[in-house]
């Protein structure tokens, strides 16, 4: 990754056009609602929120029909460092469920 500093929510840059190249990160980016599915290696970016004003980022390890499974670190003390979140998809566009998800980077 050419730059790997900043927060967590940085590491998404919302000026791009979903299915751009992050020339920061070095990786294609897409957003929360791509027409493009997630897939297992992605790397997801959580944005800020009233909890966290940093953000978060997770690993995905497994998708299914319905659902992404993850691995992250430093999760806090009440999440697990694997979980799944509901994927949906609504007119032909992706959405992982869950607060603040600003979208998924692919090497």
């Amino acid at each position: 990754m050419p730059d790997s500093y900043g927060h967590a929510k940085d590491f998404f840059n919302p000026n791009l056009a979903d299915g751009s190249y992050n020339q920061t990160r070095g990786m294609k980016q897409f957003r929360n609602g791509s027409h493009s599915k997630p897939q297992p290696d992605d790397l997801v970016v959580i944005g800020a929120s009233s909890r966290n004003g940093y953000g978060h980022l997770f690993i995905v390890t497994e998708v299914g029909s319905d659902y992404i499974s993850f691995i992250q670190q430093n999760p806090g003390a009440k999440n697990p460092s694997r979980g799944k979140y509901r994927l949906s998809e609504i007119k032909g566009r992706w959405y992982i469920e869950q607060e603040a998800i600003q979208g998924w980077l692919r090497i």
